[in-house]
């Protein structure tokens, strides 16, 4: 089988995947339309600002239990924002702005494409550098193996490699990425990144969201990362931290926009390596 066929046949169910997933949520959760249509008229404006394509704000029924608010949908045309009826019926429309920019941001930003390139990278990685090691080097691997490797086969353990090196990457570069870019919403979502804003709206701006982080997190939880998300504090800090020093907003988006540019050059230059014994007369 030719390494392109083994690429399409890999990565075809994670692209159907990213297509499909926002139709899968749109089943599996209790949406409904936003009734506050004021309110609902001022986040379609707010979308057209930033230029996105937003398909729906929504509501997700959770009986008031949770306070949240998530954008879902990689693609432009099957996006949408969900936010709770508990956030809807306890917060401000000033708190609730402030947590739909920040969705927002995590689209104009293109946070979750760049979370799915990440976790696809070491699968893609993988498929295209196998071709770059000689067959004399996996026949001299597989004899050592045998010798050390306990009855299994050379075969067998690069098979489980691949799952395991896919773990790792979801358990720490993953983890580590989605951190780094709640930051980089909560800095975009400020107009942290714009040079149009003033100094004081970048300032009210922060301070709103401030306010609704502090409003939805419970005070003994605010000290609490998870693997995706970074401590309420953490982010408070942040956002001080922009507003004190306006260098530090500037050293936090060109890290992302270098992300941004390294992730899909590297999805290039694994076919090219790939490619280049082939050329080498």
């Amino acid at each position: 089988m030719s390494p392109h066929l083994q690429v399409l046949l890999y990565f075809a169910p994670l692209i159907v995947l990213v297509v499909v997933y926002p139709s899968i949520i749109r089943s599996l959760m209790r949406l409904r339309p936003m009734a506050d249509r004021a309110f609902l008229d001022q986040l379609v404006a707010l979308a057209a600002q930033h230029r996105l394509r937003i398909q729906e704000f929504v509501v997700w029924q959770t009986g008031g239990r949770y306070e949240n608010a998530a954008v879902v949908g990689a693609l432009p045309w099957n996006r949408f924002v969900v936010l709770t009826d508990g956030l809807l019926g306890k917060r401000s429309h000033a708190e609730l702005t402030a947590l739909v920019r920040h969705e927002l941001a995590h689209a104009q930003r293109s946070h979750v494409l760049m979370r799915v390139l990440l976790v696809a990278l070491p699968l893609w990685c993988w498929l295209w550098g196998r071709s770059l090691v000689p067959a004399t080097w996996e026949q001299h691997l597989n004899e050592l193996w045998q010798q050390i490797g306990m009855g299994w086969s050379f075969t067998t353990i690069r098979f489980l490699a691949v799952p395991a090196i896919l773990v790792l990457t979801l358990r720490l570069a993953l983890g580590k990425l989605s951190r780094f870019l709640e930051h980089d919403a909560d800095l975009c979502g400020c107009d942290c990144y714009s040079p149009h804003a003033s100094v004081a709206d970048r300032s009210q701006a922060c301070h709103a969201l401030q306010r609704a982080l502090e409003a939805i997190v419970p005070r003994g939880q605010r000290d609490r990362s998870t693997w995706l998300h970074p401590s309420t504090r953490q982010r408070i800090a942040v956002l001080e931290a922009s507003v004190r020093d306006e260098r530090f907003a500037d050293r936090i988006r060109r890290r992302s926009e270098a992300l941004g540019f390294l992730l899909p050059l590297a999805y290039i230059a694994a076919p090219l390596a790939a490619s280049l014994p082939g050329l080498i007369p």
